[in-house]
C-alpha cells in the first residue's frame, strides 16, 4: 500500500510538470481584470494625496489666521482724540511729541542739507573722503552699477589709509549685490555685517529690515536720508523712469551723534558684530544748539508704529504750513482725520 501511494504522488508531480506553458498564463480577461485595478489603485492613491494636500493646506491658512489674529491684526482702528494740543511754537511742544512717539532729545546743529541722487551721492563721498579714523554706514537698498562702484572704491581707498570701516547692510535689500563684491570689502579689511538674514527656526523675523541710511563719520558728522547706493535714484528705465527719483539728506553735528551712534550698535550687535567701546562718542558741550528729535522706529507693528507717531504729532501741532515728501504715504484713519483737521484751521497742507 504505501508503495501503491508513492507512485500515485509521483505521477501527479509528473503530471503537474507537464502541464502546457499556455495553461499557466494569465487570460486576456484576467489582464484586463489586472490593468483596471491597478488604475483604480491609482485613481485611488491620487485623490488621497490631493485630499491629504488640501487638508494641509487648511491648516496652514488656519495656522496663519490664527497667528494674525494673535498679533492684533483684526482689532478695530482706536480713534485718538486729544484737546489742546500744544501748537509748534509752544515751548512744551518739543516734549510733547518726544513723549507721544518715544522720541529722544538730543541737541546739534544742521550742518547741510542735499536734494538729488546727484547732490546726494557727492556729498557722501566727500564725507567718506574726510574721514581720518572712523566710518559706520547703514544702508537698505544696494544694487550692482555705477553708484555702488563708486562706494566700494571710496571706502576701500580709506581702508587701505588705515580707517576703521564698519558697515551694515540689509540682507534682503541688497540681494542683487553679488557675493563677490563683500568678499572684495572683506579682503580690505571693512568689517561687513548682514542685519536680518533669513532664519528657518524664525522665518516670520525675515519681515523686519532695516530701511535706515546712515553715514557716521569719526563720531562727529552724520548724514542721514532716504537714498540708497544704487543707480535706480538716477532713473529706472526698467519701470518707465527717466528721471532722478525725490529724495533728501542732511549733515547734522553734536550730541546728536551719541544717540545715532548707539542706534547703529544696536543693530551691529545684533548683526553678530563686535563692539569696542573705545569707538564710543562722549558728550560735548555746545554753545547755540538746536534741540532735535531722533526717533527710531526699530520693532513697528502692525497698529503701533513711532514713526507714525511722529507724524501725527507733527500734524497735530502745525499752525501754518505743514509740506510733507513721503515716498511712502500711506495715512490710516487717524492720520487723515488729523490732515482734514489741519485743513481746517487754516494751515496750508500740502503733499
Amino acid at each position: 500500500m504505501l508503495r501503491s501511494h508513492f507512485h500515485y504522488s509521483t505521477l501527479q508531480v509528473i503530471k503537474l510538470h507537464l502541464t502546457p506553458a499556455s495553461c499557466l498564463l494569465p487570460s486576456a480577461s484576467s489582464l484586463n481584470f489586472l490593468y483596471h485595478t491597478k488604475s483604480k489603485t491609482a485613481v485611488i492613491a491620487i485623490n488621497m494625496i490631493i485630499k491629504n494636500f488640501s487638508f494641509l493646506i487648511i491648516i496652514l491658512l488656519i495656522l496663519v489666521l490664527i497667528s494674525l489674529y494673535l498679533q492684533g491684526y483684526f482689532q478695530p482702528a482706536k480713534k485718538y482724540e486729544f484737546k489742546n494740543f500744544p501748537p509748534s511754537n509752544s515751548e512744551y511742544f518739543g516734549l510733547t511729541v518726544a513723549n507721544l512717539s518715544d522720541s529722544f532729545i538730543v541737541s546739534g546743529n544742521l550742518l547741510n542739507f542735499w536734494v538729488g541722487a546727484t547732490e546726494i551721492y557727492a556729498a557722501r563721498l566727500k564725507a567718506i573722503e574726510k574721514a581720518k579714523h572712523l566710518i559706520q554706514i547703514e544702508t537698505y537698498i544696494m544694487t550692482p552699477g555705477n553708484r555702488a562702484n563708486e562706494f566700494a572704491e571710496a571706502i576701500i581707498h580709506q581702508a587701505r589709509n588705515g580707517i576703521k570701516i564698519q558697515l551694515i547692510m540689509d540682507n534682503y535689500g541688497t540681494k542683487s549685490i553679488p557675493e563677490s563684491y563683500w568678499k572684495n570689502l572683506k579682503q580690505e579689511g571693512i568689517e561687513v555685517q548682514q542685519f536680518n538674514p533669513f532664519q528657518w527656526r524664525n522665518p516670520l523675523k525675515n519681515l523686519r529690515r532695516n530701511h535706515r541710511k546712515l553715514l557716521i563719520i569719526d563720531n562727529e558728522i552724520a548724514l542721514i536720508g532716504g537714498a540708497g547706493i544704487s543707480d535706480r535714484w538716477d532713473g529706472w528705465s526698467k519701470i518707465g523712469d527717466q528721471e532722478p527719483w525725490l529724495d533728501y539728506e542732511i549733515a547734522i553735528q553734536g550730541n546728536v551723534l551719541t544717540r545715532l551712534s548707539g542706534l547703529f550698535w544696536q543693530h551691529w550687535l545684533d548683526s553678530k558684530g563686535l563692539m569696542d567701546f573705545i569707538n564710543i562718542p562722549s558728550q560735548q558741550k555746545q554753545e547755540n544748539s538746536l534741540e532735535i528729535l531722533v526717533t527710531a522706529n526699530d520693532d513697528p507693528s502692525y497698529k503701533d508704529s513711532s514713526i507714525r507717531s511722529l507724524f501725527q504729532t507733527l500734524i497735530l501741532g502745525s499752525t501754518k504750513r505743514l509740506w510733507i515728501a513721503s515716498p511712502y504715504f500711506l495715512p490710516n484713519s487717524n492720520s487723515s482725520r488729523m490732515l482734514r483737521d489741519a485743513k481746517a484751521r487754516g494751515v496750508d497742507v500740502k503733499m
